[in-house]
Protein backbone atom coordinates (compact mmCIF):
# COMPACT_ATOMS: atom_id res chain seq x y z
CA UNK A 1 0.00 0.00 0.00
CA UNK A 2 1.51 3.40 -0.90
CA UNK A 3 -0.54 5.90 0.77
CA UNK A 4 0.86 7.22 3.54
CA UNK A 5 -0.21 5.67 7.07
CA UNK A 6 -2.36 7.63 9.93
CA UNK A 7 1.01 8.29 11.61
CA UNK A 8 2.75 9.43 9.13
CA UNK A 9 4.20 12.79 9.10
CA UNK A 10 1.98 13.16 5.90
CA UNK A 11 -1.21 12.42 7.43
CA UNK A 12 -0.95 15.07 10.41
CA UNK A 13 -2.48 18.60 10.00
CA UNK A 14 -0.76 20.75 9.82
CA UNK A 15 -0.48 23.41 12.38
CA UNK A 16 -2.33 26.74 11.35
CA UNK A 17 0.65 29.08 11.11
CA UNK A 18 2.06 26.64 8.29
CA UNK A 19 -1.42 26.45 6.89
CA UNK A 20 -1.41 30.74 6.74
CA UNK A 21 2.05 31.72 6.24
CA UNK A 22 0.69 35.22 5.00
CA UNK A 23 -1.58 35.54 7.89
CA UNK A 24 0.75 34.56 10.06
CA UNK A 25 3.41 36.99 9.19
CA UNK A 26 1.56 39.73 8.68
CA UNK A 27 -0.07 39.83 12.27
CA UNK A 28 2.88 38.26 14.58
CA UNK A 29 5.85 40.49 12.54
CA UNK A 30 3.48 43.71 13.35
CA UNK A 31 2.48 42.59 17.30
CA UNK A 32 6.13 42.02 18.57
CA UNK A 33 7.21 45.25 16.49
CA UNK A 34 4.33 46.60 18.73
CA UNK A 35 5.39 45.02 22.08
CA UNK A 36 8.47 46.03 21.16
CA UNK A 37 7.73 49.33 20.52
CA UNK A 38 5.85 49.59 23.42
CA UNK A 39 9.21 48.62 26.25
CA UNK A 40 11.48 50.90 24.25
CA UNK A 41 9.39 53.37 24.77
CA UNK A 42 8.38 52.80 28.61
CA UNK A 43 11.52 52.37 29.31
CA UNK A 44 13.00 55.59 27.52
CA UNK A 45 10.17 58.00 28.40
CA UNK A 46 9.93 59.29 32.13
CA UNK A 47 6.50 59.19 33.95
CA UNK A 48 4.24 62.26 33.17
CA UNK A 49 1.27 63.23 34.81
CA UNK A 50 0.60 66.22 32.70
CA UNK A 51 -2.43 65.81 30.09
CA UNK A 52 -3.90 68.16 27.67
CA UNK A 53 -7.47 69.08 28.08
CA UNK A 54 -10.05 70.36 25.92
CA UNK A 55 -11.95 72.29 28.18
CA UNK A 56 -8.98 74.24 29.88
CA UNK A 57 -6.03 73.24 27.86
CA UNK A 58 -4.19 71.38 30.19
CA UNK A 59 -3.58 70.22 33.55
CA UNK A 60 -3.37 67.01 35.65
CA UNK A 61 -4.12 63.51 35.17
CA UNK A 62 -7.10 62.23 37.41
CA UNK A 63 -5.79 59.95 40.04
CA UNK A 64 -2.64 59.62 39.31
CA UNK A 65 0.54 58.71 41.72
CA UNK A 66 3.87 58.11 40.21
CA UNK A 67 7.38 60.19 40.39
CA UNK A 68 8.33 63.16 38.50
CA UNK A 69 11.36 65.07 37.65
CA UNK A 70 11.34 69.17 38.24
CA UNK A 71 15.10 70.03 37.21
CA UNK A 72 17.22 67.14 38.72
CA UNK A 73 14.67 66.72 41.54
CA UNK A 74 12.71 63.78 41.55
CA UNK A 75 9.69 63.99 44.12
CA UNK A 76 6.09 61.79 44.54
CA UNK A 77 2.79 63.41 42.58
CA UNK A 78 -0.55 62.24 43.38
CA UNK A 79 -4.06 63.79 42.19
CA UNK A 80 -7.34 63.16 43.43
CA UNK A 81 -10.62 62.20 41.18
CA UNK A 82 -10.63 66.13 40.08
CA UNK A 83 -7.05 65.87 38.51
CA UNK A 84 -5.91 68.60 41.73
CA UNK A 85 -2.36 67.81 43.16
CA UNK A 86 -3.28 65.92 46.83
CA UNK A 87 -1.74 63.81 49.26
CA UNK A 88 -4.06 60.61 48.27
CA UNK A 89 -6.16 59.77 45.30
CA UNK A 90 -8.97 60.84 46.95
CA UNK A 91 -12.78 61.15 45.61
CA UNK A 92 -13.93 64.47 45.87
CA UNK A 93 -17.94 64.60 46.16
CA UNK A 94 -19.64 67.41 44.74
CA UNK A 95 -20.54 68.61 47.68
CA UNK A 96 -19.49 68.81 51.55
CA UNK A 97 -20.38 69.60 55.01
CA UNK A 98 -17.22 71.09 55.19
CA UNK A 99 -16.33 74.49 53.79
CA UNK A 100 -13.89 74.36 50.90
CA UNK A 101 -11.26 76.80 49.72
CA UNK A 102 -9.70 76.18 46.08
CA UNK A 103 -6.20 77.98 45.35
CA UNK A 104 -5.95 78.47 41.60
CA UNK A 105 -2.44 79.62 40.22
CA UNK A 106 0.29 78.43 37.81
CA UNK A 107 3.24 76.14 39.08
CA UNK A 108 3.98 78.39 41.90
CA UNK A 109 0.57 77.26 43.44
CA UNK A 110 1.11 73.44 42.26
CA UNK A 111 4.35 73.68 43.89
CA UNK A 112 6.71 72.06 41.05
CA UNK A 113 9.68 69.84 42.85
CA UNK A 114 7.81 68.86 45.78
CA UNK A 115 4.73 66.62 46.98
CA UNK A 116 1.53 67.89 48.08
CA UNK A 117 2.70 68.38 51.74
CA UNK A 118 5.22 70.21 51.13
CA UNK A 119 3.08 73.20 49.07
CA UNK A 120 1.15 75.90 49.93
CA UNK A 121 -2.12 74.04 50.02
CA UNK A 122 -0.72 71.14 52.05
CA UNK A 123 0.86 73.72 54.83
CA UNK A 124 -2.23 75.58 54.86
CA UNK A 125 -4.20 72.34 55.31
CA UNK A 126 -2.24 71.09 58.08
CA UNK A 127 -2.25 74.50 59.37
CA UNK A 128 -5.73 74.78 59.88
CA UNK A 129 -6.02 70.99 60.90
CA UNK A 130 -8.80 70.21 63.13
CA UNK A 131 -11.31 73.01 61.25
CA UNK A 132 -14.10 72.25 58.70
CA UNK A 133 -11.99 73.47 56.12
CA UNK A 134 -10.82 71.72 52.71
CA UNK A 135 -8.15 73.13 51.04
CA UNK A 136 -7.75 71.87 47.25
CA UNK A 137 -4.24 72.80 45.85
CA UNK A 138 -6.22 73.99 41.81
CA UNK A 139 -2.20 74.66 41.06
CA UNK A 140 -0.79 73.51 37.35
CA UNK A 141 2.14 74.89 35.54
CA UNK A 142 1.87 77.27 32.90
CA UNK A 143 -1.77 78.47 33.47
CA UNK A 144 -2.88 81.89 33.77
CA UNK A 145 -6.24 83.86 34.13
CA UNK A 146 -7.76 82.29 31.34
CA UNK A 147 -7.19 78.98 32.23
CA UNK A 148 -8.15 79.77 36.01
CA UNK A 149 -11.24 80.78 34.54
CA UNK A 150 -11.34 77.91 32.24
CA UNK A 151 -10.59 75.41 35.17
CA UNK A 152 -12.88 76.89 38.08
CA UNK A 153 -15.60 77.02 35.06
CA UNK A 154 -15.10 72.84 34.48
CA UNK A 155 -14.82 72.34 38.09
CA UNK A 156 -18.01 74.07 38.90
CA UNK A 157 -20.01 73.69 36.16
CA UNK A 158 -19.18 70.53 34.34
CA UNK A 159 -18.20 68.64 37.03
CA UNK A 160 -20.75 70.05 39.60
CA UNK A 161 -18.19 70.33 42.19
CA UNK A 162 -19.19 73.09 44.75
CA UNK A 163 -16.26 75.34 46.71
CA UNK A 164 -16.76 78.46 48.98
CA UNK A 165 -13.61 80.09 48.97
CA UNK A 166 -11.57 80.59 46.06
CA UNK A 167 -8.20 82.24 46.05
CA UNK A 168 -6.23 83.31 42.93
CA UNK A 169 -2.70 84.06 42.66
CA UNK A 170 -1.70 85.98 39.99
CA UNK A 171 1.72 85.54 38.41
CA UNK A 172 3.96 87.63 36.73
CA UNK A 173 4.32 84.97 33.61
CA UNK A 174 0.70 85.16 33.59
CA UNK A 175 1.09 88.24 31.29
CA UNK A 176 3.30 86.70 28.45
CA UNK A 177 0.70 82.74 28.48
CA UNK A 178 -2.20 84.94 28.14
CA UNK A 179 -1.05 85.65 24.88
CA UNK A 180 -0.10 82.47 24.46
CA UNK A 181 -3.14 81.05 24.99
CA UNK A 182 -5.61 83.48 23.72
CA UNK A 183 -6.10 81.77 20.08
CA UNK A 184 -7.76 78.55 22.87
CA UNK A 185 -11.45 77.89 22.91
CA UNK A 186 -12.63 75.55 25.32
CA UNK A 187 -14.69 72.38 24.16
CA UNK A 188 -17.10 70.34 26.12
CA UNK A 189 -16.69 66.90 24.07
CA UNK A 190 -16.45 63.93 26.01
CA UNK A 191 -15.24 62.12 22.67
CA UNK A 192 -12.78 64.67 22.08
CA UNK A 193 -11.22 64.54 25.10
CA UNK A 194 -10.91 60.36 24.67
CA UNK A 195 -8.54 61.27 21.92
CA UNK A 196 -6.50 63.77 23.60
CA UNK A 197 -6.04 61.16 26.51
CA UNK A 198 -4.79 58.48 23.46
CA UNK A 199 -3.16 61.32 21.82
CA UNK A 200 -0.93 61.68 24.95
CA UNK A 201 -0.96 57.56 25.96
CA UNK A 202 0.73 56.83 22.64
CA UNK A 203 3.23 59.66 23.26
CA UNK A 204 4.42 58.19 26.60
CA UNK A 205 4.55 55.01 26.16
CA UNK A 206 5.52 54.45 22.60
CA UNK A 207 8.39 55.43 20.00
CA UNK A 208 7.37 55.30 16.87
CA UNK A 209 3.76 55.04 16.96
CA UNK A 210 2.98 58.36 17.66
CA UNK A 211 4.48 59.41 14.38
CA UNK A 212 1.80 56.60 12.56
CA UNK A 213 -1.17 57.61 15.28
CA UNK A 214 -0.91 61.04 15.13
CA UNK A 215 -2.83 61.70 11.61
CA UNK A 216 -5.61 59.11 12.76
CA UNK A 217 -5.98 61.01 16.06
CA UNK A 218 -5.91 63.96 14.06
CA UNK A 219 -8.22 63.19 11.66
CA UNK A 220 -11.33 61.75 14.31
CA UNK A 221 -10.48 64.45 16.49
CA UNK A 222 -11.92 66.63 13.49
CA UNK A 223 -14.71 64.65 12.82
CA UNK A 224 -16.08 64.46 16.47
CA UNK A 225 -15.73 68.26 16.51
CA UNK A 226 -17.89 68.53 13.09
CA UNK A 227 -20.61 66.13 14.46
CA UNK A 228 -20.00 66.05 18.22
CA UNK A 229 -19.06 69.68 19.18
CA UNK A 230 -20.15 70.92 22.24
CA UNK A 231 -19.65 74.80 22.25
CA UNK A 232 -18.89 76.48 25.81
CA UNK A 233 -21.17 79.71 26.29
CA UNK A 234 -19.05 82.82 25.88
CA UNK A 235 -16.85 81.59 23.56
CA UNK A 236 -16.20 81.83 20.10
CA UNK A 237 -16.74 78.26 17.52
CA UNK A 238 -14.10 75.91 18.33
CA UNK A 239 -14.04 74.84 14.72
CA UNK A 240 -11.49 76.98 12.33
CA UNK A 241 -11.08 76.85 8.60
CA UNK A 242 -8.22 74.12 8.72
CA UNK A 243 -9.57 72.24 11.97
CA UNK A 244 -10.19 72.31 15.16
CA UNK A 245 -8.47 75.39 17.31
CA UNK A 246 -7.36 73.14 20.26
CA UNK A 247 -4.11 71.41 18.76
CA UNK A 248 -3.37 67.56 19.52
CA UNK A 249 -0.31 68.87 21.41
CA UNK A 250 0.45 70.09 24.53
CA UNK A 251 2.94 72.78 23.43
CA UNK A 252 1.72 75.84 21.50
CA UNK A 253 2.72 76.14 17.79
CA UNK A 254 5.59 78.54 17.79
CA UNK A 255 5.39 78.43 14.01
CA UNK A 256 3.49 81.86 14.11
CA UNK A 257 4.18 84.97 16.31
CA UNK A 258 1.52 85.73 18.70
CA UNK A 259 1.91 89.05 18.69
CA UNK A 260 1.09 89.59 15.19
CA UNK A 261 -2.83 88.36 13.71
CA UNK A 262 -1.73 87.34 10.55
CA UNK A 263 0.58 85.01 11.76
CA UNK A 264 3.91 86.30 10.26
CA UNK A 265 7.13 86.46 12.22
CA UNK A 266 8.40 89.53 13.18
CA UNK A 267 12.23 89.92 12.95
CA UNK A 268 12.59 93.00 15.49
CA UNK A 269 11.37 90.87 18.39
CA UNK A 270 11.32 87.04 18.02
CA UNK A 271 8.66 86.42 21.08
CA UNK A 272 9.39 81.85 21.32
CA UNK A 273 12.98 82.92 21.20
CA UNK A 274 13.07 84.89 24.14
CA UNK A 275 9.89 83.03 25.69
CA UNK A 276 12.15 82.09 29.04
CA UNK A 277 14.03 85.07 28.99
CA UNK A 278 11.26 87.65 29.10
CA UNK A 279 8.71 85.77 31.25
CA UNK A 280 8.18 88.85 34.21
CA UNK A 281 10.60 91.58 31.81
CA UNK A 282 7.23 93.25 31.20
CA UNK A 283 7.55 94.70 34.72
CA UNK A 284 10.44 96.13 34.22
CA UNK A 285 11.11 97.14 30.50
CA UNK A 286 8.80 99.95 28.55
CA UNK A 287 10.04 98.38 25.75
CA UNK A 288 8.66 94.66 26.53
CA UNK A 289 5.36 96.35 27.97
CA UNK A 290 4.50 98.26 24.80
CA UNK A 291 5.60 94.88 22.62
CA UNK A 292 3.27 93.06 24.70
CA UNK A 293 2.79 93.61 28.46
CA UNK A 294 0.02 96.03 28.07
CA UNK A 295 -1.50 93.52 25.76
CA UNK A 296 -1.34 90.50 27.83
CA UNK A 297 -2.17 92.52 31.19
CA UNK A 298 -5.55 93.65 28.94
CA UNK A 299 -6.59 90.08 28.52
CA UNK A 300 -5.85 89.15 32.09
CA UNK A 301 -7.70 91.66 33.47
CA UNK A 302 -10.75 90.50 31.11
CA UNK A 303 -10.60 86.77 32.02
CA UNK A 304 -10.27 87.38 35.91
CA UNK A 305 -13.51 89.85 35.38
CA UNK A 306 -14.79 86.57 34.28
CA UNK A 307 -13.79 84.39 37.34
CA UNK A 308 -14.95 87.28 39.46
CA UNK A 309 -18.51 87.22 37.98
CA UNK A 310 -18.03 83.21 38.22
CA UNK A 311 -17.63 83.45 41.41
CA UNK A 312 -20.41 86.19 42.18
CA UNK A 313 -23.09 83.68 40.42
CA UNK A 314 -22.10 80.96 42.32
CA UNK A 315 -21.26 82.73 45.80
CA UNK A 316 -18.10 81.69 46.30
CA UNK A 317 -15.77 84.68 47.91
CA UNK A 318 -12.87 85.25 46.32
CA UNK A 319 -9.33 86.82 47.03
CA UNK A 320 -6.65 88.16 44.31
CA UNK A 321 -3.11 87.25 45.66
CA UNK A 322 0.10 88.60 44.44
CA UNK A 323 4.04 87.77 45.39
CA UNK A 324 7.66 88.72 44.07
CA UNK A 325 10.03 86.97 41.99
CA UNK A 326 13.56 86.67 43.54
CA UNK A 327 14.68 89.69 41.45
CA UNK A 328 11.94 91.92 42.80
CA UNK A 329 13.14 90.72 45.71
CA UNK A 330 16.87 91.69 45.27
CA UNK A 331 15.44 95.02 43.79
CA UNK A 332 13.13 95.91 46.57
CA UNK A 333 9.91 96.32 44.24
CA UNK A 334 7.54 96.83 46.36
CA UNK A 335 5.93 99.59 44.21
CA UNK A 336 5.71 97.18 41.12
CA UNK A 337 3.24 97.03 38.78
CA UNK A 338 1.85 93.69 39.12
CA UNK A 339 0.99 95.51 42.91
CA UNK A 340 -0.13 98.77 41.64
CA UNK A 341 -2.67 97.20 38.82
CA UNK A 342 -3.79 94.31 40.38
CA UNK A 343 -5.24 96.34 43.71
CA UNK A 344 -7.15 98.73 41.43
CA UNK A 345 -8.03 95.54 40.32
CA UNK A 346 -9.90 94.27 42.94
CA UNK A 347 -10.64 97.50 44.60
CA UNK A 348 -13.17 98.09 41.61
CA UNK A 349 -14.54 94.28 41.80
CA UNK A 350 -14.91 94.95 45.19
CA UNK A 351 -12.93 91.83 45.85
CA UNK A 352 -10.44 91.15 48.65
CA UNK A 353 -6.38 91.56 48.05
CA UNK A 354 -3.30 90.04 49.55
CA UNK A 355 -0.28 91.60 49.11
CA UNK A 356 2.85 89.07 50.10
CA UNK A 357 5.75 91.00 48.46
CA UNK A 358 5.70 92.72 52.31
CA UNK A 359 6.16 89.00 53.50
CA UNK A 360 9.18 88.70 50.73
CA UNK A 361 10.45 91.83 50.84
CA UNK A 362 11.60 93.40 54.65
CA UNK A 363 14.49 94.63 56.72
CA UNK A 364 16.90 91.77 55.90
CA UNK A 365 18.98 91.42 52.53
CA UNK A 366 17.41 90.62 49.23
CA UNK A 367 20.01 88.08 48.32
CA UNK A 368 19.27 86.14 51.95
CA UNK A 369 15.59 86.08 51.57
CA UNK A 370 16.15 84.44 47.85
CA UNK A 371 18.55 82.09 49.24
CA UNK A 372 16.16 81.04 52.27
CA UNK A 373 13.00 81.34 50.21
CA UNK A 374 13.35 80.43 46.97
CA UNK A 375 15.09 77.03 45.02
CA UNK A 376 18.65 77.42 44.34
CA UNK A 377 18.77 78.61 40.51
CA UNK A 378 15.21 78.83 39.87
CA UNK A 379 12.77 81.04 40.80
CA UNK A 380 9.95 79.31 42.37
CA UNK A 381 9.68 78.55 46.01
CA UNK A 382 11.40 75.96 48.10
CA UNK A 383 9.24 74.00 50.88
CA UNK A 384 10.72 76.99 53.07
CA UNK A 385 8.91 79.69 50.85
CA UNK A 386 5.81 77.66 50.63
CA UNK A 387 5.64 77.56 54.68
CA UNK A 388 5.99 81.07 54.44
CA UNK A 389 3.56 81.59 51.92
CA UNK A 390 1.04 79.48 53.98
CA UNK A 391 1.44 81.21 57.13
CA UNK A 392 0.23 84.29 55.46
CA UNK A 393 -2.72 82.42 54.19
CA UNK A 394 -3.75 80.94 57.54
CA UNK A 395 -2.99 84.62 58.93
CA UNK A 396 -5.90 85.77 56.46
CA UNK A 397 -8.58 83.16 57.00
CA UNK A 398 -7.69 83.84 60.80
CA UNK A 399 -8.35 87.40 60.68
CA UNK A 400 -11.60 87.01 58.49
CA UNK A 401 -12.89 85.04 61.17
CA UNK A 402 -12.53 87.30 63.90
CA UNK A 403 -14.12 89.96 61.09
CA UNK A 404 -16.94 87.85 60.63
Amino acid sequence: MNGAGEGSPEARPKRWFRRHPVLFFSSFIPCVALLMDFAAGTISHTTKAARQHAYYHHGLKENFRGRITWGHQPYQIVTNSAGLKDDNENQVSRTSSSRRVLLLGDSFVEGLGFPYQDTVAGQFARALEGTDLEIFNGGTRSHSPKLYYLKLRYLTEVRGIRFDEVYVFVDYSDVQDEIVYEPFHPIDNPLYQRLLDADRYVEDHFLLLPYAARPLIDALARISLRFGSFEVPGYASPMTESGPAVRLSFHADQSINPLDPGGVRNESYDFWGRYAEDRAEWSFSADIFEKWGGRGLALARLNLELLVDLCRRQNMEVTLVVYPWPRHVRERDLGSIQVRFWKQFTSEMGIRFLDLFPLFINDRPGDQMVAQYFIDGDFHWNPQGHALVAGALTDDWRRKQGEK
